[in-house]
């Protein structure tokens, strides 16, 4: 698997973005113009790039967000908890977790599930604290999908 990431200079503040390519071979460009998935974690970026998401792709957003912001023909807009969900795990941070566990429980994450945890539980090596609680993040995230959508 080959990850590329690109990230834009709005990050310290407003709409931020960051792609990444997930690939079986070698990444030649990590430039996303027309994303097959967008996760927009607040109105500002959910109204800036919901735009550029490809017809038949998915765009997955922060159920706190309130826009009128409408998709591209022919692509599926899912709205998913993922502050509350953190907030209810006692990790208010860990949204992105959360996402995370809503993108696999979509189907959305071609990378096997052991690779996936594994991983996020490296992101923690210094924190060994937030490894379980970052795992009950994930799972929660799944069981909402699971039920929800």
């Amino acid at each position: 698997m080959c990850l590329g990431s690109s990230y834009g200079p709005e990050q310290r503040g407003g709409s931020a973005s960051c792609a990444v390519v997930l690939a079986g071979k070698e990444v030649g460009s990590p430039v996303v113009d027309s994303p097959h998935v967008l996760v927009a974690m607040n109105q500002p970026s959910w109204e800036r790039f919901l735009p550029t998401v490809a017809p038949g792709g998915v765009a997955l957003c922060e159920a706190s967000v309130k826009s009128e912001a409408q998709p591209p023909e022919g692509v599926r807009v899912l709205f998913f908890p993922a502050k509350d969900l953190a907030t209810d795990c006692g990790v208010p941070k860990a949204a992105n977790t959360a996402f995370l566990g809503a993108l696999q429980a979509l189907g959305l994450v071609k990378v096997d599930e052991d690779v996936v945890l594994a991983a996020l539980d490296e992101s923690f090596t210094n924190k060994p604290k937030l490894v379980d609680m970052n795992r009950k993040v994930y799972l929660a995230a799944q069981d909402w999908v699971r039920q929800n959508l």
